[in-house]
Protein backbone atom coordinates (compact mmCIF):
# COMPACT_ATOMS: atom_id res chain seq x y z
CA UNK A 1 0.00 0.00 0.00
CA UNK A 2 3.49 2.66 0.56
CA UNK A 3 4.46 1.39 -2.56
CA UNK A 4 1.78 3.37 -4.33
CA UNK A 5 2.93 6.65 -2.72
CA UNK A 6 6.42 5.81 -2.33
CA UNK A 7 6.69 5.01 -5.95
CA UNK A 8 5.77 9.12 -6.82
CA UNK A 9 7.46 10.54 -4.42
CA UNK A 10 10.64 8.56 -5.24
CA UNK A 11 10.35 9.26 -8.72
CA UNK A 12 9.84 12.91 -8.33
CA UNK A 13 12.58 13.38 -5.79
CA UNK A 14 14.94 11.16 -8.22
CA UNK A 15 14.44 14.00 -10.70
CA UNK A 16 15.33 16.49 -7.94
CA UNK A 17 18.76 14.68 -7.04
CA UNK A 18 19.65 14.82 -10.57
CA UNK A 19 19.90 18.71 -10.49
CA UNK A 20 21.38 21.41 -8.19
CA UNK A 21 19.53 24.30 -6.72
CA UNK A 22 15.74 24.94 -6.74
CA UNK A 23 13.72 24.43 -10.36
CA UNK A 24 10.80 23.50 -12.12
CA UNK A 25 10.46 19.73 -12.19
CA UNK A 26 9.41 19.73 -16.04
CA UNK A 27 7.71 22.18 -18.59
CA UNK A 28 5.74 25.26 -18.13
CA UNK A 29 7.09 29.15 -19.24
CA UNK A 30 8.88 32.45 -18.09
CA UNK A 31 6.90 35.20 -17.21
CA UNK A 32 7.53 38.70 -15.81
CA UNK A 33 4.62 37.80 -13.73
CA UNK A 34 6.30 35.08 -11.96
CA UNK A 35 7.17 34.40 -8.47
CA UNK A 36 9.84 33.30 -5.77
CA UNK A 37 8.87 31.60 -2.69
CA UNK A 38 11.56 30.11 -0.17
CA UNK A 39 11.11 29.14 3.26
CA UNK A 40 13.09 26.94 6.39
CA UNK A 41 12.67 23.57 7.40
CA UNK A 42 13.74 22.63 10.93
CA UNK A 43 13.75 19.00 12.61
CA UNK A 44 12.04 18.64 15.63
CA UNK A 45 14.77 19.80 17.84
CA UNK A 46 14.78 22.76 15.77
CA UNK A 47 17.82 22.20 13.84
CA UNK A 48 17.78 23.00 10.11
CA UNK A 49 16.96 19.83 7.99
CA UNK A 50 19.54 19.76 5.37
CA UNK A 51 18.79 17.57 2.37
CA UNK A 52 14.87 17.38 2.76
CA UNK A 53 12.97 16.90 -0.86
CA UNK A 54 10.71 19.67 -0.78
CA UNK A 55 7.53 19.84 -3.82
CA UNK A 56 5.57 23.03 -4.44
CA UNK A 57 2.21 21.48 -5.47
CA UNK A 58 -0.93 23.28 -7.03
CA UNK A 59 -3.79 23.18 -4.33
CA UNK A 60 -5.97 21.57 -7.48
CA UNK A 61 -3.89 19.05 -8.50
CA UNK A 62 -4.96 16.02 -8.55
CA UNK A 63 -2.76 12.89 -8.10
CA UNK A 64 -4.61 10.13 -9.43
CA UNK A 65 -5.30 11.90 -13.29
CA UNK A 66 -2.15 14.35 -13.39
CA UNK A 67 1.37 13.90 -14.08
CA UNK A 68 3.29 15.57 -10.90
CA UNK A 69 6.13 17.07 -13.19
CA UNK A 70 4.16 19.02 -15.36
CA UNK A 71 2.83 20.81 -12.38
CA UNK A 72 5.54 21.22 -9.51
CA UNK A 73 8.50 22.62 -8.34
CA UNK A 74 11.18 20.94 -6.16
CA UNK A 75 14.07 21.51 -4.82
CA UNK A 76 16.34 20.00 -1.92
CA UNK A 77 17.39 21.66 1.26
CA UNK A 78 20.72 23.12 2.11
CA UNK A 79 22.99 22.89 5.24
CA UNK A 80 20.24 25.54 6.60
CA UNK A 81 17.67 24.03 5.95
CA UNK A 82 16.64 26.36 3.12
CA UNK A 83 14.48 25.77 0.04
CA UNK A 84 13.71 28.31 -3.12
CA UNK A 85 11.13 28.25 -5.66
CA UNK A 86 11.34 30.47 -8.87
CA UNK A 87 9.10 31.16 -11.56
CA UNK A 88 6.36 30.62 -9.73
CA UNK A 89 2.89 31.24 -11.75
CA UNK A 90 0.16 32.88 -9.26
CA UNK A 91 -1.96 30.62 -7.72
CA UNK A 92 -2.76 28.89 -4.68
CA UNK A 93 0.23 25.97 -3.50
CA UNK A 94 1.10 23.20 -1.21
CA UNK A 95 4.47 22.41 0.13
CA UNK A 96 4.89 18.48 0.89
CA UNK A 97 8.13 17.80 2.00
CA UNK A 98 10.51 14.76 3.26
CA UNK A 99 13.38 13.47 4.90
CA UNK A 100 14.38 10.42 3.46
CA UNK A 101 17.14 9.35 5.68
CA UNK A 102 14.61 10.26 9.23
CA UNK A 103 11.44 9.25 7.31
CA UNK A 104 9.78 12.91 8.96
CA UNK A 105 7.72 14.98 6.10
CA UNK A 106 5.33 17.87 6.53
CA UNK A 107 2.60 19.61 4.51
CA UNK A 108 1.79 23.64 4.38
CA UNK A 109 -1.38 23.96 2.55
CA UNK A 110 -2.60 27.30 0.83
CA UNK A 111 0.38 29.49 -0.21
CA UNK A 112 -0.98 32.33 -1.65
CA UNK A 113 1.28 33.28 -4.72
CA UNK A 114 0.54 36.59 -6.24
CA UNK A 115 2.28 37.72 -9.63
CA UNK A 116 5.69 39.42 -9.01
CA UNK A 117 6.29 38.38 -5.23
CA UNK A 118 8.93 37.24 -3.16
CA UNK A 119 6.98 35.04 -0.55
CA UNK A 120 8.58 33.67 2.77
CA UNK A 121 6.91 30.42 4.23
CA UNK A 122 6.66 30.49 7.67
CA UNK A 123 9.51 27.45 9.05
CA UNK A 124 7.87 24.16 9.52
CA UNK A 125 8.86 21.25 11.55
CA UNK A 126 9.34 17.64 10.07
CA UNK A 127 7.62 14.86 11.92
CA UNK A 128 6.58 11.37 11.58
CA UNK A 129 3.58 10.91 8.82
CA UNK A 130 0.44 9.62 9.94
CA UNK A 131 -2.08 7.26 8.64
CA UNK A 132 -5.82 8.39 7.51
CA UNK A 133 -8.08 5.32 6.85
CA UNK A 134 -11.25 6.39 5.17
CA UNK A 135 -14.96 4.95 5.37
CA UNK A 136 -16.82 4.63 1.78
CA UNK A 137 -19.65 3.12 0.84
CA UNK A 138 -19.26 0.15 -1.81
CA UNK A 139 -21.84 1.50 -4.24
CA UNK A 140 -19.23 4.22 -4.98
CA UNK A 141 -15.68 2.52 -5.00
CA UNK A 142 -15.87 0.10 -8.01
CA UNK A 143 -12.73 1.66 -9.90
CA UNK A 144 -12.53 5.16 -8.00
CA UNK A 145 -9.87 6.93 -6.00
CA UNK A 146 -9.78 8.76 -2.78
CA UNK A 147 -7.49 11.65 -3.13
CA UNK A 148 -5.56 14.43 -0.83
CA UNK A 149 -5.97 16.85 -3.33
CA UNK A 150 -2.80 19.18 -4.04
CA UNK A 151 -0.70 16.67 -2.75
CA UNK A 152 1.33 13.14 -4.02
CA UNK A 153 -1.24 11.29 -1.65
CA UNK A 154 -3.99 8.72 -3.36
CA UNK A 155 -5.55 5.06 -3.43
CA UNK A 156 -7.05 3.54 -6.26
CA UNK A 157 -10.15 1.36 -4.70
CA UNK A 158 -11.21 -2.44 -5.61
CA UNK A 159 -14.85 -3.03 -6.11
CA UNK A 160 -16.97 -3.17 -2.96
CA UNK A 161 -14.03 -2.23 -0.80
CA UNK A 162 -15.41 -0.32 2.23
CA UNK A 163 -12.52 1.53 3.65
CA UNK A 164 -9.17 2.84 2.37
CA UNK A 165 -5.77 3.37 4.29
CA UNK A 166 -3.44 6.10 3.32
CA UNK A 167 -0.77 5.77 5.05
CA UNK A 168 3.08 7.88 4.94
CA UNK A 169 0.65 10.95 5.02
CA UNK A 170 2.84 14.00 6.39
CA UNK A 171 1.50 15.66 9.35
CA UNK A 172 -0.40 19.02 9.04
CA UNK A 173 -4.06 19.90 8.27
CA UNK A 174 -5.69 18.80 4.77
CA UNK A 175 -8.24 20.84 3.59
CA UNK A 176 -9.63 18.31 1.67
CA UNK A 177 -10.03 14.04 0.75
CA UNK A 178 -12.34 13.54 -2.18
CA UNK A 179 -13.53 9.79 -3.75
CA UNK A 180 -12.90 10.66 -7.49
CA UNK A 181 -14.91 8.33 -9.48
CA UNK A 182 -13.44 6.46 -12.57
CA UNK A 183 -16.43 8.19 -14.61
CA UNK A 184 -15.40 11.51 -13.99
CA UNK A 185 -18.52 12.86 -12.12
CA UNK A 186 -18.52 15.61 -9.11
CA UNK A 187 -15.85 14.01 -6.53
CA UNK A 188 -17.32 12.73 -3.58
CA UNK A 189 -16.23 14.98 -0.17
CA UNK A 190 -14.89 12.57 2.26
CA UNK A 191 -13.36 14.97 4.67
CA UNK A 192 -12.40 18.17 5.20
CA UNK A 193 -10.32 20.25 7.45
CA UNK A 194 -8.31 16.76 8.50
CA UNK A 195 -5.81 17.29 10.97
CA UNK A 196 -3.00 14.42 10.68
CA UNK A 197 -1.35 13.87 13.84
CA UNK A 198 2.58 12.50 13.68
CA UNK A 199 2.57 8.62 13.95
CA UNK A 200 -1.27 8.37 15.07
CA UNK A 201 -4.23 7.48 12.57
CA UNK A 202 -7.25 9.45 11.96
CA UNK A 203 -10.22 8.04 11.14
CA UNK A 204 -13.25 9.33 8.21
CA UNK A 205 -16.02 8.53 7.78
CA UNK A 206 -19.70 9.21 6.71
CA UNK A 207 -21.26 11.92 9.01
CA UNK A 208 -24.15 14.11 10.05
CA UNK A 209 -25.40 16.21 12.53
CA UNK A 210 -28.24 15.47 15.21
CA UNK A 211 -29.72 18.26 16.13
CA UNK A 212 -31.42 18.59 19.35
CA UNK A 213 -33.98 21.16 19.31
CA UNK A 214 -35.35 22.77 22.91
CA UNK A 215 -36.87 25.49 22.05
CA UNK A 216 -40.20 25.80 21.86
CA UNK A 217 -40.55 24.83 18.53
CA UNK A 218 -38.95 21.16 19.67
CA UNK A 219 -39.09 20.09 23.07
CA UNK A 220 -39.78 23.46 24.96
CA UNK A 221 -37.65 22.20 27.82
CA UNK A 222 -36.81 25.13 30.37
CA UNK A 223 -34.18 23.37 32.51
CA UNK A 224 -31.00 21.26 32.11
CA UNK A 225 -31.55 17.83 32.02
CA UNK A 226 -28.35 15.27 32.46
CA UNK A 227 -27.39 11.86 31.82
CA UNK A 228 -29.93 11.80 29.08
CA UNK A 229 -31.10 8.49 26.85
CA UNK A 230 -31.47 10.38 23.38
CA UNK A 231 -33.57 8.33 21.08
CA UNK A 232 -32.23 8.23 17.65
CA UNK A 233 -34.65 6.89 15.47
CA UNK A 234 -33.54 6.02 11.14
CA UNK A 235 -35.92 5.39 8.20
CA UNK A 236 -35.50 5.34 4.29
CA UNK A 237 -33.95 8.75 4.17
CA UNK A 238 -30.65 7.03 5.87
CA UNK A 239 -28.20 5.45 3.26
CA UNK A 240 -28.34 1.68 5.21
CA UNK A 241 -26.43 0.47 2.68
CA UNK A 242 -23.21 2.49 3.46
CA UNK A 243 -23.19 1.12 6.86
CA UNK A 244 -22.89 -2.81 8.23
CA UNK A 245 -25.56 -4.70 8.37
CA UNK A 246 -25.47 -4.67 11.65
CA UNK A 247 -25.71 -1.47 12.28
CA UNK A 248 -21.55 -2.03 14.34
CA UNK A 249 -19.89 0.54 12.63
CA UNK A 250 -21.99 3.55 13.72
CA UNK A 251 -20.67 6.10 16.52
CA UNK A 252 -21.41 9.08 18.09
CA UNK A 253 -19.45 12.06 19.40
CA UNK A 254 -19.86 15.70 21.19
CA UNK A 255 -19.13 18.36 18.52
CA UNK A 256 -15.87 18.20 19.82
CA UNK A 257 -15.22 14.99 19.20
CA UNK A 258 -15.84 13.33 22.77
CA UNK A 259 -17.52 9.45 22.22
CA UNK A 260 -20.97 9.38 23.30
CA UNK A 261 -21.89 5.81 25.14
CA UNK A 262 -24.87 4.54 23.08
CA UNK A 263 -27.14 1.23 22.48
CA UNK A 264 -28.51 0.07 19.17
CA UNK A 265 -31.75 -1.45 20.48
CA UNK A 266 -33.29 -2.04 16.92
CA UNK A 267 -31.40 -2.38 13.68
CA UNK A 268 -33.48 -3.37 10.29
CA UNK A 269 -31.62 -2.91 6.78
CA UNK A 270 -34.10 -4.36 4.98
CA UNK A 271 -36.89 -2.95 6.50
CA UNK A 272 -34.60 0.52 6.85
CA UNK A 273 -35.46 0.88 10.05
CA UNK A 274 -33.48 1.60 13.44
CA UNK A 275 -33.69 2.74 16.70
CA UNK A 276 -30.72 3.78 18.98
CA UNK A 277 -30.26 5.06 22.43
CA UNK A 278 -27.64 7.93 23.09
CA UNK A 279 -26.28 8.87 26.47
CA UNK A 280 -26.11 12.62 26.66
CA UNK A 281 -24.23 14.29 29.54
CA UNK A 282 -26.44 17.41 29.26
CA UNK A 283 -29.46 18.59 27.20
CA UNK A 284 -29.74 22.68 27.59
CA UNK A 285 -32.80 24.41 27.30
CA UNK A 286 -34.36 26.93 25.35
CA UNK A 287 -31.48 25.65 22.29
CA UNK A 288 -32.20 25.41 18.49
CA UNK A 289 -28.42 24.94 18.23
CA UNK A 290 -27.05 21.82 20.33
CA UNK A 291 -26.11 18.53 18.17
CA UNK A 292 -23.95 15.53 18.50
CA UNK A 293 -22.32 14.25 15.87
CA UNK A 294 -23.29 10.12 14.75
CA UNK A 295 -20.79 8.46 11.44
CA UNK A 296 -20.61 5.76 10.02
CA UNK A 297 -19.03 3.80 6.85
CA UNK A 298 -16.04 1.40 8.64
CA UNK A 299 -16.69 -2.49 7.99
CA UNK A 300 -13.93 -3.53 10.39
CA UNK A 301 -15.39 -1.15 13.58
CA UNK A 302 -15.90 -3.58 16.71
CA UNK A 303 -19.65 -3.07 17.70
CA UNK A 304 -19.97 -0.28 20.76
CA UNK A 305 -23.36 -1.04 21.65
CA UNK A 306 -24.00 -1.10 25.49
CA UNK A 307 -27.51 -0.61 26.72
CA UNK A 308 -25.83 -0.82 30.42
CA UNK A 309 -23.43 1.99 30.28
CA UNK A 310 -26.77 4.03 28.50
CA UNK A 311 -28.84 2.96 30.89
CA UNK A 312 -26.36 3.31 33.55
CA UNK A 313 -28.18 2.44 37.49
CA UNK A 314 -25.86 5.48 38.56
CA UNK A 315 -27.86 7.75 36.43
CA UNK A 316 -30.95 6.57 38.83
CA UNK A 317 -32.30 3.79 36.28
CA UNK A 318 -33.38 0.88 38.04
CA UNK A 319 -34.95 -1.51 35.03
CA UNK A 320 -35.19 -0.64 31.64
CA UNK A 321 -37.56 -2.78 28.91
CA UNK A 322 -37.60 -1.86 25.07
CA UNK A 323 -39.78 -4.62 24.84
CA UNK A 324 -38.37 -5.35 21.23
CA UNK A 325 -36.54 -8.90 21.81
CA UNK A 326 -36.95 -11.52 19.41
CA UNK A 327 -40.32 -13.39 20.18
CA UNK A 328 -39.87 -16.32 21.86
CA UNK A 329 -42.28 -19.65 22.99
CA UNK A 330 -44.80 -19.24 25.98
CA UNK A 331 -43.12 -19.61 28.86
CA UNK A 332 -39.99 -18.99 28.22
CA UNK A 333 -37.59 -17.36 30.69
CA UNK A 334 -35.47 -14.35 30.20
CA UNK A 335 -37.18 -13.42 26.77
CA UNK A 336 -37.47 -9.53 27.86
CA UNK A 337 -34.07 -8.29 28.54
CA UNK A 338 -33.84 -5.04 31.01
CA UNK A 339 -31.34 -2.97 29.43
CA UNK A 340 -29.30 -2.06 32.67
CA UNK A 341 -26.92 -4.22 34.28
CA UNK A 342 -29.30 -5.67 37.00
CA UNK A 343 -30.46 -7.94 33.93
CA UNK A 344 -34.04 -8.16 35.47
CA UNK A 345 -35.31 -10.38 32.43
CA UNK A 346 -38.53 -10.91 31.94
CA UNK A 347 -40.15 -14.45 30.84
CA UNK A 348 -42.67 -14.45 28.70
CA UNK A 349 -46.21 -15.36 29.52
CA UNK A 350 -47.90 -13.65 26.38
CA UNK A 351 -49.89 -15.33 23.40
CA UNK A 352 -50.68 -12.13 21.54
CA UNK A 353 -48.36 -12.03 18.26
CA UNK A 354 -48.95 -8.36 17.19
CA UNK A 355 -45.32 -6.52 17.68
CA UNK A 356 -46.88 -3.03 17.64
CA UNK A 357 -44.48 -0.13 19.26
CA UNK A 358 -43.88 3.41 19.83
CA UNK A 359 -39.76 3.25 18.76
CA UNK A 360 -39.80 0.35 16.91
CA UNK A 361 -41.61 -3.28 18.03
CA UNK A 362 -43.53 -3.32 21.21
CA UNK A 363 -45.85 -5.83 22.39
CA UNK A 364 -49.57 -6.57 22.52
CA UNK A 365 -51.66 -8.13 25.13
CA UNK A 366 -54.37 -10.11 25.28
CA UNK A 367 -56.69 -10.12 28.12
CA UNK A 368 -54.33 -13.15 30.06
CA UNK A 369 -51.10 -12.08 29.03
CA UNK A 370 -47.93 -10.69 31.12
CA UNK A 371 -44.65 -10.39 31.54
CA UNK A 372 -43.30 -11.85 34.83
CA UNK A 373 -40.18 -10.15 36.12
CA UNK A 374 -38.32 -12.32 39.56
CA UNK A 375 -36.43 -9.91 40.46
CA UNK A 376 -37.24 -6.63 43.16
CA UNK A 377 -35.07 -4.23 41.49
CA UNK A 378 -35.87 -1.43 44.14
CA UNK A 379 -38.41 -0.23 47.22
CA UNK A 380 -41.06 1.30 46.54
CA UNK A 381 -42.44 2.25 50.17
CA UNK A 382 -39.13 3.90 51.55
CA UNK A 383 -37.65 5.75 48.06
CA UNK A 384 -38.35 7.62 45.40
CA UNK A 385 -39.15 6.05 42.20
CA UNK A 386 -40.48 6.71 38.89
CA UNK A 387 -42.69 4.39 36.43
CA UNK A 388 -42.30 5.65 32.73
CA UNK A 389 -43.89 3.76 30.06
CA UNK A 390 -46.11 4.03 26.68
CA UNK A 391 -50.19 2.21 26.19
CA UNK A 392 -52.25 2.10 23.74
CA UNK A 393 -55.03 0.36 25.88
CA UNK A 394 -58.25 -1.21 23.40
CA UNK A 395 -60.14 -1.89 26.69
CA UNK A 396 -61.14 -0.11 30.36
CA UNK A 397 -60.36 -1.10 33.35
CA UNK A 398 -56.66 -2.86 33.11
CA UNK A 399 -53.84 -3.43 35.16
CA UNK A 400 -50.50 -2.24 33.34
CA UNK A 401 -48.05 -2.61 36.07
CA UNK A 402 -47.78 -4.51 39.90
CA UNK A 403 -45.18 -5.46 41.60
CA UNK A 404 -44.81 -7.62 45.30
CA UNK A 405 -47.76 -9.54 44.49
CA UNK A 406 -48.67 -13.37 42.97
CA UNK A 407 -51.24 -12.59 39.89
CA UNK A 408 -53.30 -11.99 42.66
CA UNK A 409 -54.28 -8.62 44.77
CA UNK A 410 -52.42 -8.85 48.39
CA UNK A 411 -52.26 -6.24 50.84
CA UNK A 412 -48.98 -4.67 49.77
CA UNK A 413 -49.04 -5.01 46.11
CA UNK A 414 -48.17 -1.67 44.37
CA UNK A 415 -50.26 -1.31 41.17
CA UNK A 416 -50.37 1.07 38.06
CA UNK A 417 -53.86 0.35 36.77
CA UNK A 418 -56.53 2.30 34.43
CA UNK A 419 -59.56 2.73 36.08
CA UNK A 420 -59.92 3.00 39.67
CA UNK A 421 -61.12 6.47 40.49
CA UNK A 422 -64.50 7.59 42.27
CA UNK A 423 -67.32 7.47 40.08
CA UNK A 424 -64.52 7.29 36.73
CA UNK A 425 -67.16 6.11 33.65
CA UNK A 426 -64.48 6.10 31.16
CA UNK A 427 -62.29 3.55 33.05
CA UNK A 428 -59.09 5.10 32.03
CA UNK A 429 -58.03 7.66 34.64
CA UNK A 430 -54.39 6.05 35.89
CA UNK A 431 -53.98 5.33 39.12
CA UNK A 432 -51.16 3.97 41.39
CA UNK A 433 -51.49 2.16 44.97
CA UNK A 434 -52.68 -1.11 46.60
CA UNK A 435 -55.20 -2.21 49.12
CA UNK A 436 -52.90 -1.78 51.59
CA UNK A 437 -51.42 1.78 50.93
CA UNK A 438 -54.36 3.96 49.49
CA UNK A 439 -54.04 5.05 46.03
CA UNK A 440 -53.09 8.30 43.91
CA UNK A 441 -55.20 8.85 41.16
CA UNK A 442 -54.97 10.96 37.93
CA UNK A 443 -57.28 13.73 36.35
CA UNK A 444 -57.20 13.14 33.49
CA UNK A 445 -58.47 10.14 31.66
CA UNK A 446 -57.04 8.20 28.81
CA UNK A 447 -58.42 7.80 25.01
CA UNK A 448 -58.65 4.49 23.73
CA UNK A 449 -56.56 3.18 20.81
CA UNK A 450 -53.84 5.09 21.47
CA UNK A 451 -50.54 5.72 22.44
CA UNK A 452 -49.54 7.97 26.05
CA UNK A 453 -46.71 8.50 27.94
CA UNK A 454 -47.86 8.32 31.41
CA UNK A 455 -45.74 8.38 34.12
CA UNK A 456 -45.82 8.26 37.91
CA UNK A 457 -43.26 9.63 40.34
CA UNK A 458 -43.30 9.53 43.90
CA UNK A 459 -41.33 11.84 46.26
CA UNK A 460 -40.59 9.18 49.89
CA UNK A 461 -39.76 12.08 52.08
CA UNK A 462 -43.07 14.70 51.36
CA UNK A 463 -45.25 11.78 50.18
CA UNK A 464 -45.56 13.30 47.21
CA UNK A 465 -47.21 11.05 44.17
CA UNK A 466 -47.56 12.75 40.58
CA UNK A 467 -49.01 12.12 37.25
CA UNK A 468 -47.96 13.18 33.59
CA UNK A 469 -49.99 12.13 30.60
CA UNK A 470 -47.87 12.81 27.51
CA UNK A 471 -45.54 15.19 28.92
CA UNK A 472 -47.83 17.01 30.66
CA UNK A 473 -48.26 17.05 34.66
CA UNK A 474 -52.20 16.59 35.65
CA UNK A 475 -54.16 17.28 38.83
CA UNK A 476 -55.37 14.33 41.47
CA UNK A 477 -58.81 13.39 41.49
CA UNK A 478 -57.61 11.75 44.53
CA UNK A 479 -54.75 11.25 46.97
CA UNK A 480 -54.95 9.12 49.90
CA UNK A 481 -51.75 7.18 48.62
CA UNK A 482 -49.32 6.36 51.57
CA UNK A 483 -46.09 4.82 52.30
CA UNK A 484 -47.41 2.45 55.57
CA UNK A 485 -47.23 -0.48 54.08
CA UNK A 486 -44.07 -2.43 53.53
CA UNK A 487 -42.20 -4.02 50.45
CA UNK A 488 -43.89 -7.60 49.93
CA UNK A 489 -40.89 -9.77 49.98
CA UNK A 490 -41.50 -11.74 47.07
CA UNK A 491 -39.31 -10.62 44.41
CA UNK A 492 -42.16 -9.95 41.57
CA UNK A 493 -43.01 -7.50 39.29
CA UNK A 494 -45.81 -7.77 36.25
CA UNK A 495 -46.19 -6.48 33.55
CA UNK A 496 -50.02 -7.26 32.20
CA UNK A 497 -52.46 -9.50 33.52
CA UNK A 498 -53.14 -9.02 37.59
CA UNK A 499 -56.65 -10.11 38.25
CA UNK A 500 -57.70 -7.17 35.88
CA UNK A 501 -56.99 -7.99 31.62
CA UNK A 502 -55.08 -5.47 29.88
CA UNK A 503 -56.82 -5.44 26.69
CA UNK A 504 -53.72 -3.23 24.76
CA UNK A 505 -49.96 -2.55 23.70
CA UNK A 506 -47.09 -1.41 25.39
CA UNK A 507 -43.22 -0.29 25.19
CA UNK A 508 -40.72 1.39 26.54
CA UNK A 509 -40.87 0.48 30.27
CA UNK A 510 -38.71 2.35 32.18
CA UNK A 511 -38.46 2.32 35.56
CA UNK A 512 -35.84 4.89 37.94
CA UNK A 513 -35.20 4.91 41.75
CA UNK A 514 -35.61 8.72 41.14
CA UNK A 515 -38.06 10.89 40.94
CA UNK A 516 -37.73 12.31 37.41
CA UNK A 517 -38.06 15.98 36.98
CA UNK A 518 -41.10 17.64 35.00
CA UNK A 519 -38.31 18.55 32.54
CA UNK A 520 -36.74 14.98 32.28
CA UNK A 521 -40.37 13.97 31.76
CA UNK A 522 -41.53 15.85 29.12
CA UNK A 523 -38.36 15.45 26.95
CA UNK A 524 -38.46 11.99 27.49
CA UNK A 525 -42.09 12.20 25.53
CA UNK A 526 -41.35 14.96 22.77
CA UNK A 527 -38.34 12.74 21.91
CA UNK A 528 -40.15 9.34 22.06
CA UNK A 529 -43.56 10.26 20.54
CA UNK A 530 -44.61 10.18 16.60
CA UNK A 531 -44.20 13.04 14.84
CA UNK A 532 -41.25 14.30 17.43
CA UNK A 533 -39.91 17.54 16.19
CA UNK A 534 -36.58 17.17 18.96
CA UNK A 535 -34.01 15.33 17.03
CA UNK A 536 -33.25 15.87 13.24
CA UNK A 537 -30.26 14.60 11.49
CA UNK A 538 -29.17 16.96 9.36
CA UNK A 539 -25.86 17.71 7.17
CA UNK A 540 -24.98 14.23 6.08
CA UNK A 541 -21.79 14.12 4.01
Amino acid sequence: MRGLFLSVVASIFALLCLCSGPQRIAGGTSSSENARVNGIITDTAGIPAAGARVLLIPSAFDPSREVLSQSAFGDTTGANGAYAFDGVAPGTYNIEAADPVHGTSLLITGIAVVKKDSLSVAPDTLRKPGTVIIGVAAADSAGGSVVITGTTRFRNLAANAQSVTLDSVPHGTIPSIVLESSGGTTPVLLGKNVNIVPSDTVYISKSAKILINTSSAGAGISGNVTHFPLLVRLDSTFAFGQARSDGGDIRFAKPDGTPLKYEISQWDTAAKQAAMWVSVDTVYPNSATQYITMSWGFSVSQNASNSTVVFDTAFGFAGVWHLDDTATAFGTANSFKDATFKRAYGANFITAVDRTGIDGPGHDFNGSDYILVSRNILSMASSDFTIALWADIRRERCNIFSKDTAIAQDSCARRLYCGDADGDSSGLHPSFGGKGCGAAVSSAALTLNEWHHIVFTWISATKTGSFFVDGVQTGLASNNLTAGCPDNPRDRIVFGYDNQLLFGYLDEIHISDTARSSDWIKLSYENQRAGQTLVTIVQQQ
